[in-house]
């Protein structure tokens, strides 16, 4: 499991289910393209690997983003 932790300015709820879908712009004044386009990205290339990329954040606390992938074997 790997978790990053920031303080900034959050996510509103709203925008959530949809900051992983890569082409999803979200409104003005957001996280820039490259920013949102990374986040796109690392969700799939977790899922290929059959992990999955969480995120839970507050609106002015801050963000949370998990990835967890399976153990090897």
């Amino acid at each position: 499991m790997l978790q990053v932790i920031d303080s900034g300015a959050g996510i509103p709820a709203a925008d959530l289910p949809r900051i992983f879908d890569r082409f999803w712009r979200g409104p003005p004044g957001g996280p820039d393209l490259r920013q949102r386009d990374r986040l796109a990205i690392a969700a799939e290339l977790t899922r290929a690997h059959g992990g999955r990329l969480t995120v839970s954040s507050q609106p002015g606390q801050g963000t949370q983003l998990t990835r967890t992938l399976p153990a090897a074997t």
